[in-house]
């Protein structure tokens, strides 16, 4: 990613493709969260046998899931912002950066609340994968990039658009 928006410049014709890349950041982050749904179905298969033998619950369950989770989560933000961050040539300050990978850190961790979502309703792998997918493809579709909020069918507009956990256009403008 750095390399496709290698260096950008600080002219008005910048704007956009900063845009582009600060979108396609979020994008590639949710899409990469994917690759979650084996491993947690994994996990989930080993909680219902040691759930239903009463060794501990699903808050439990969930609680270990997600604290285990964070550290690799933010491990993964850090790697990609520390190569791609400085490629592409964001704000140079420290507070911009550490906002960034904030912002990525949140951004998986909501995709992979969304991994876990599917994947405990439909505890199939293929069929999670497809779902997750196609919910990440619809909110990249919906989130004003590709078709703006202003002409955006009202439909997804209201339904999806306002719940996107992705970067939204309507965030920049």
């Amino acid at each position: 990613m750095g390399t496709v928006w290698l260096r950008l410049g600080s002219d008005q014709t910048d704007i956009q493709p900063f845009i582009n890349a600060i979108f396609f950041s979020a994008a590639f982050m949710s899409f990469m969260a994917v690759a979650y749904v084996p491993a947690f179905l994994e996990d989930y298969s080993v909680y219902k046998k040691e759930g239903n033998n009463g060794l501990y619950g699903p808050g439990e369950f969930m609680a270990a899931n997600f604290l285990i989770g964070l550290p690799y989560l933010f491990f993964i933000s850090v790697l990609f912002s520390v190569i791609a961050y400085w490629l592409v040539g964001f704000d140079t300050t420290v507070t911009a950066f550490f906002y960034f990978i904030m912002w990525l850190t949140l951004d998986l961790w909501a995709a992979e609340s969304l991994v876990v979502l599917v994947s405990a309703i439909i505890p199939n792998g293929i069929v999670s994968l497809a779902i997750v997918a196609f919910a990440n493809g619809l909110w990249m579709s919906v989130g004003g990039f590709l078709v703006t909020p202003e002409i955006l069918n009202v439909f997804y507009k209201y339904v999806f658009h306002y719940i996107d956990y992705q970067v939204r256009y309507d965030w920049f403008h």
